[in-house]
C-alpha cells in the first residue's frame, strides 16, 4: 500500500490533505492541487500542456510519446 497520508476519504490527497485532481487525454496524463489555501485559480478545463498553473496551484503533465486512445 501507498503512504496513508496522502489519501482522503479514499482519494488521492497532498501534503495539505486537499484533494488531488487528475486526468488524461490523447495529450498524456495529469496531476494538480490547488495548493495550501485550497483555491483553484487555474481553470483545469482550459489548461494547455504548456501552460503554468495560476497562483500556488501546482501541475505535472506526462506527455505520451504516442498518443493515448480516447
Amino acid at each position: 500500500l501507498g503512504d496513508e497520508r496522502f489519501i482522503e476519504d479514499g482519494l488521492p490527497a497532498d501534503v495539505h490533505r486537499r484533494p488531488l485532481a487528475y486526468g488524461a487525454d490523447r495529450r498524456g496524463v495529469w496531476l494538480a492541487t490547488a495548493g495550501p489555501d485550497g483555491l483553484w485559480q487555474t481553470d483545469l478545463d482550459a489548461l494547455g500542456p504548456r501552460e503554468e498553473p495560476g497562483g500556488d496551484d501546482l501541475m505535472l503533465w506526462v506527455h505520451l510519446e504516442q498518443p493515448a486512445p480516447d
